[in-house]
């Protein structure tokens, strides 16, 4: 079994200035080479109405590297169907078969309605279902075809343009709510949610399943879960990490909705209500409400071992891949990279040549050098 891992693919240094550098290629390049020499799988590359358009960075960074995969976030509804099966599977090729797509249905009603969608949560959801039916049947017809449907209608569609990838290119849907699970359940190869307890992930996966055996579909979605790391040389230098960085940011207090926001996600009211009812969670999940954003940061904190164990333990109960979040971009891909995901892979397959550890290094490692 391949355990995957999806690190993300930011377009501008966390320190720029937001108004100057939206888009540095400099960075890009550099991003995209660091984690595909320290042995991750994917990179996201995140969606947002203002933000440079992912699709096109991610055939940028493509260039710059030979295996590392690429996961541009897509809005469906932004782009016709068709056009966008042929966007992506145009990307395919330029990627040479190691294109991904994350599809971002549930966003905020303000997201929505700044690119012109003024429908509810649950109506893109529905729209979704028909937008990635056509794009699949796009990438599969071998003869025009026709569509009329609730979103979309057209006539004798040419299906010209085929992804490099057999049968298609990977969907990934994310969401913890009913309507993302069932968008999941119907559409998607992987499901990517927050990881929570063992316990409330395993009964994510398996509502899903439901979902798909209740749509006819027998190979429901792989998971993944997406998790913050926080790792030090020891248990005790990454609590002491972790603490900081929370106290820091203003975390452990109830924060408000950011001005303009409507709802919090599901996924947000699940994180949360754990966090409420206790912080420390079974190997090494810490679930803490306010950090920066005023949102609940779900990390695994911990030496190297403590992590891969409890990556190893998500990976027991049915979870086939991680998108993980880490606090020092630079630093913490190079210490998740070699100090973490080999012994996860090492635990899953037994066997894998572990790189140099970066904790192993004479100089000690990040923690030693924090503020």
């Amino acid at each position: 079994m391949h355990v995957h891992f999806i690190g993300y693919l930011g377009t501008s240094r966390p320190d720029a200035s937001p108004s100057l550098d939206v888009l540095d290629l400099g960075y890009v390049r550099e991003m995209a080479r660091l984690h595909e020499e320290y042995g991750w799988d994917t990179v996201l590359l995140g969606y947002g109405p203002s933000d440079p358009d992912p699709i096109q960075v991610a055939g940028y960074a493509a260039q710059h590297c030979t295996s590392l995969r690429m996961m541009p976030a897509h809005r469906p509804g932004i782009l016709f169907p068709t056009l966008a099966a042929r966007v992506f599977a145009s990307l395919d090729h330029i990627t040479g078969g190691r294109t991904d797509i994350n599809v971002v249905a549930g966003a905020t009603e303000l997201e929505a309605r700044r690119e012109g969608e003024f429908v509810s949560k649950d109506e893109r959801y529905e729209k979704a279902v028909e937008y990635l039916t056509v794009m699949r049947r796009a990438w599969s017809a071998s003869e025009p075809f026709s569509h009329s449907g609730q979103h979309y209608r057209f006539e004798q569609y040419e299906p010209r343009v085929k992804t490099l990838q057999a049968p298609s290119v990977p969907i990934y849907t994310s969401g913890s709510s009913l309507a993302a699970q069932r968008l999941a359940a119907r559409c998607a190869d992987w499901h990517i949610f927050f990881g929570e307890s063992l316990a409330a992930t395993a009964g994510v996966m398996d509502n899903v399943r439901k979902l798909a055996l209740d749509a006819d579909r027998r190979d429901g979605p792989r998971f993944a879960v997406r998790l913050t790391l926080i790792p030090a040389r020891t248990d005790d230098l990454a609590w002491e990490r972790a603490i900081r960085y929370v106290e820091e940011t203003g975390g452990g207090i109830q924060v408000a909705p950011l001005p303009g926001r409507y709802d919090p996600s599901e996924s947000e009211r699940r994180l949360a209500e754990q966090a409420r009812s206790g912080q420390r969670h079974d190997r090494a999940l810490w679930m803490v409400q306010g950090v920066r954003w005023g949102a609940t940061m779900n990390a695994l904190v911990g030496s190297p071992q403590t992590i891969a164990a409890a990556l190893s333990d998500y990976v027991q109960i049915g979870v086939a891949g991680f998108r993980l979040h880490v606090l020092d971009i630079v630093e913490d891909t190079q210490v998740v990279g070699s100090d973490i995901l080999p012994l996860v892979r090492d635990d899953v397959s037994g066997m894998g040549e572990a790189r140099q550890p970066v904790y192993g290094r004479e100089g000690g490692g990040k923690d030693e050098r924090r503020p």
